[in-house]
């Protein structure tokens, strides 16, 4: 963990709500660093696109040799070792880039820098954090979300839902849990207070 800037780790599984508090933490002055961003650079790296075809099949990749990003979702969620299988492939990529951002952020002059990852704790990279925020939410309400923002079936939301950590494994492991079970108007003061509190620290 560096000295010279303040590393907060934003995490959450899928549907929560993370988008929404990252903005608000933005929004008062926070760098923030989104690791989903992060991934889709990390993709364009050939030796890790030549992994993911090794382990996911060839029909995972474009005409152009680029990655299909949700063929690749596809087969990487629709079971647990799949998911691990994809976790240990681009995690390094991902926190190698991540760490340059954070260094570059520094440089710019910023000092509290929110790392948005949605695998903060599979990646390893929350033992690079000061301090660790969860967004949790009902497991039908996430559902409904991701349907409604991805563009994928019920069954997809659900198999990658199920992937994944329960909130209960967020709850324990967190210094602050935010709870999203209504409006994002009522997330958003919820992300204003802590934002502040963390900002005064």
């Amino acid at each position: 963990m560096s000295e010279t800037y303040t590393l907060i780790g934003l995490t959450g599984p899928t549907g929560s709500g993370k988008t929404t508090v990252a903005e608000v933490f933005r929004s008062l002055g926070f760098a923030v660093v989104n690791a989903d961003e992060i991934a889709h650079k990390a993709l364009e790296d050939k030796e890790l696109i030549k992994a993911l075809a090794g382990a996911f099949g060839e029909g995972i990749i474009n005409a152009d040799g680029s990655i299909n990003r949700r063929e690749t979702a596809k087969i990487a969620f629709s079971s647990k070792e799949n998911t691990e299988i994809l976790n240990s492939l681009t995690h390094p990529v991902i926190l190698r880039l991540a760490q340059s951002e954070f260094e570059r952020l520094y440089d710019e002059g910023y000092k509290k820098i929110i790392f948005d990852a949605p695998t903060l704790f599979e990646s390893g990279s929350h033992i690079l954090c000061r301090k660790i925020i969860s967004v949790v939410a009902p497991k039908d309400i996430r559902i409904k979300r991701i349907t409604a923002r991805d563009g994928i079936t019920e069954e997809e939301a659900k198999r990658r839902v199920g992937a994944q950590k329960p909130n209960d494994f967020y709850i324990e492991n967190s210094d602050y849990v935010l709870y999203n079970s209504g409006t994002a108007e009522a997330l958003s003061e919820k992300a204003k207070t802590l934002a502040k509190e963390l900002m005064n620290e």
